[in-house]
């Protein structure tokens, strides 16, 4: 923003509660700024920029760029207090009390399991948490044979930075080619950084010695009959099994959000696991309550993220303003 910007802001009088700061989170902040509602962003990481900063590694994302996005936020006046989890450090009870309307922009980092026997044992990290520990410099480590199942930027992301931490070989497993569905940039990436791509495999069964991962069993995948959808499922072939020798595997197949702030907060989550919204507006089963993001979604990217925090700013500057929730008359005071 221009210098001075900010001051020409008339303040509305009402506040606002981000929870969460990532895209999301930070499209609404910008936008709600600008309308002049004071924002407060808390984040449960130390680090701000949510997925951004911990689940995008730096050649993807260079932090300055990230740090050039937070800082134009913060002279709108928007406050960010990272290492502040709601629930945790501040209640439910604090937050209705001193905010006129919260926006929950968690994101899913909880990883989905494989579900195979073995998968407990020393050597086994999930593709967020693998990231998130890089990035954050806890202690992540991989060892000289690296395999990672999935084929989405995440599988992609964790390969390539396996492979800068020193690991000798990594090769991604992926179930069949619908489900590579990594940026192209990011499948480039891998390949000319001499990383195997496995087509049609899967693990069924990690193997350990003294509680630590040895290798896997692993078995070949073709493409079922199709459903009712007519989509066709991989399926296993019988008697293709055979070992893959690995010391660490890397699953990475999809996240899901935890919903304990939504059940805080009393929010009405799907079958799916995910916060229920309107579509347009991205209120919450709650009022005064919006939601966006992954936590709605799942796992989606970060131009749906940013369009649902704009959305939801539109909504509830509505809201704060007394307007119906879909009125539109008011693009000009929230920007796009």
């Amino acid at each position: 923003p221009e210098s001075g910007k900010a001051n020409r802001i008339e303040p509305s009088g009402k506040s606002v509660a981000i929870i969460g700061s990532g895209p999301a989170g930070l499209s609404a902040a910008h936008s709600l700024a600008l309308a002049g509602h004071r924002c407060v962003v808390y984040e449960a990481l130390r680090v701000l920029g949510g997925m951004l900063a911990v689940g995008i590694p730096d050649y993807r994302l260079p932090p300055d760029i990230l740090e050039r996005d937070l800082t134009s936020i913060r002279n709108l006046g928007v406050t960010f207090k990272p290492g502040t989890s709601v629930g945790r450090d501040i209640s439910r009870e604090q937050i209705e009390k001193e905010f006129d309307a919260v926006f929950i922009a968690t994101g899913a980092h909880e990883s989905r399991k494989l579900g195979i026997p073995g998968e407990q044992c020393a050597g086994v990290v999930y593709g967020v948490e693998f990231l998130r520990q890089f990035s954050l410099d806890q202690g992540a480590e991989v060892g000289k044979r690296v395999m990672v199942v999935g084929g989405g930027n995440t599988a992609f992301d964790a390969a390539r930075v396996a492979r800068r931490m020193g690991a000798e070989t990594v090769t991604i497993l992926i179930r069949c080619r619908d489900e590579m569905i990594a940026a192209p940039e990011e499948i480039a990436g891998a390949l000319a950084e001499n990383i195997e791509i496995m087509l049609g495999a899967t693990a069924i069964k990690v193997v350990s010695e003294n509680g630590r991962m040895t290798g896997a069993q692993c078995i070949r995948m073709k493409l079922g009959e199709p459903d009712a959808n007519g989509r066709r499922e991989p399926v296993p072939i019988e008697g293709t099994e055979f070992f893959f020798e690995a010391d660490t595997l890397i699953p990475a197949i999809s996240q899901y959000a935890d919903t304990k702030l939504a059940e805080l907060f009393e929010l009405q989550i799907s079958k799916l696991g995910t916060v229920v919204t309107d579509d347009i507006t991205m209120a919450t089963s709650k009022d005064g309550m919006f939601a966006g993001g992954d936590v709605v979604t799942g796992p989606s990217n970060v131009i749906e993220a940013i369009a649902q925090g704009k959305r939801a700013a539109r909504a509830i500057d509505n809201y704060l303003s007394g307007r119906p929730l879909r009125q539109s008359e008011n693009r000009r005071r929230v920007h796009s």
